[in-house]
């Protein structure tokens, strides 16, 4: 994501100069200060774009090294969900250590909750609302998300609300392992030698799209591979392994899947080919949302689209 007057959100951070960060929080300025930790302070700084951003300078008294403040960069950036804060960019500059996140207008919940008068401000709507925002970004967090991860420290000052105080963020949560989700572009030759030469020994099925074969890597890991092919076939035998709670589960999963495609990621993604042959199933029975070729993204505010093209299945 280019923060610097760029439209995508692809996830990715730039790294910030120095006297960018500078200039935009008027050299660490007292007046620019939202808060201070046990990490160190936090800045509002405005880019040279107009952006507003919050900017977290690592005290040097921290116990965060460079080994930390890098984990969580590369954490945050695996991480897309709309309740949890996001990391705009970072800067490891003349030893100073920071990181620009997205700037939250209404602070934090704790600036409402311990205020006589702002605390009025909090309707149970509103209340509700925050709590809502808090248990999806938290179920995210130790369920949904490739990394199981604890924040250890959820707390009212951690909540930051936006311009609507309709969706909150947890902030600070990282410092934790790297899970590196990284894709290669393998040779064919690779792939020959992991199937077996596509044998039939290896095929796990086939459908409208070709067929999917179970293959090994060199590194051991045990894959399944899909060859694009104009061919289909179905089996529908082993349906008697499915019990009811198998099924449920496999529902209650693949919901899961949708709602964060269609509300919880930056992003709002209609598959658009949902199909029993696009859920794939691990060996516990757990779905995975698969085939996004016909997916489309479509911006948060849009609630429909006209189209004079048939898609999917």
């Amino acid at each position: 994501m280019d923060i610097f007057g760029g439209e995508d959100d692809d996830g990715d951070q730039i790294e910030l100069r120095l006297s960018e960060i500078m200039v935009a929080t008027n050299n660490f300025s007292d007046e620019n200060k939202l808060g201070e930790g046990g990490f160190g302070s936090v800045y509002k700084g405005k880019l040279t774009n107009g952006m507003d951003v919050a900017i977290k300078r690592l005290s040097p008294n921290s116990r965060q090294g460079l080994s930390e403040f890098k984990s969580e960069i590369v954490l945050i950036e695996k991480l897309q969900h709309k309740n949890l804060v996001r990391l705009l960019g970072y800067c490891i500059e003349r030893g100073e250590m920071l990181l620009v996140y997205e700037y939250m207008s209404n602070k934090s919940l704790d600036f409402f909750l311990f205020d006589s008068v702002k605390c009025r401000e909090l309707n149970w709507a509103k209340r509700m609302a925050i709590v809502n925002g808090t248990v999806r970004g938290l179920q995210y967090l130790h369920e949904d998300s490739r990394l199981k991860i604890r924040h250890r420290d959820l707390k009212a000052a951690n909540i930051l609300l936006d311009d609507e105080m309709k969706k909150n963020h947890c902030m600070d949560i990282f410092g934790g392992e790297d899970d590196a989700g990284d894709q290669i572009e393998l040779r064919l030759s690779e792939i020959l030698v992991a199937t077996n030469n596509f044998s039939d020994e290896n095929k796990l099925g086939e459908g409208g799209f070709g067929s999917v074969y179970k293959g090994k890597l060199t590194n051991g890991m045990d894959v399944a591979i899909k060859r694009l092919s104009p061919n289909s076939r179905q089996d529908s035998v082993k349906c008697r392994e499915l019990n009811w709670a198998k099924r449920m589960a496999i529902v209650n999963g693949t919901v899961r899947g949708l709602q964060y495609l269609h509300e919880d990621s930056r992003l709002k993604i209609i598959h658009r080919d949902l199909k029993a042959a696009n859920i794939l199933l691990d060996d516990e029975m757990s779905p995975k949302i698969a085939d996004f070729g016909t997916a489309r993204t479509f911006p948060r505010t849009q609630i429909n689209h006209n189209t004079g093209r048939i898609v999917g299945t």
